[in-house]
């Protein structure tokens, strides 16, 4: 009987644990992305599509996730002034493309993917 008792008691241990340990390292994040505007009707998972590597400080984008057929990645800082600009007609559209921010000083940017229907914007932090 006392095991009946247990059991769902580390259950709950062992998923509390989990959700302060995601939460603690959520939070030592340098690198912050959040979502603008996504004007694109296939884009209801671009959550998945930017992953962070806070150690290296670069951000993975996969394209087949958004949906693919990019033409132009621009990066701008808050001034509008272009910091990074890179064609990518002749990327695969299942391609990961790399972002390095480690080239980049502490703000906020704006990082909009061009396609050629409407763009996608993201906002990129850097601490």
């Amino acid at each position: 009987m006392e095991f009946k008792a247990f059991l769902p008691l580390c259950f709950i241990l062992v998923f509390s644990l989990g959700q302060l340990h995601a939460q603690s390292v959520s939070s030592t994040s340098a690198i912050n992305i959040s979502e603008i505007e996504a004007l694109t009707t296939n884009n209801s998972d671009s959550e998945w599509a930017f992953w962070e590597d806070v150690e290296s400080q670069k951000i993975y984008i996969d394209f087949a996730e958004l949906g693919g057929n990019f033409a132009e990645l621009v990066l701008q800082d808050v001034n509008g002034n272009q910091v990074i600009k890179e064609d990518l007609l002749d990327l695969p559209v299942d391609s990961i493309y790399e972002l390095d921010l480690s080239i980049l000083n502490k703000g906020e940017y704006t990082l909009e993917l061009r396609t050629y229907k409407e763009p996608i914007f993201k906002t990129i932090s850097v601490e």
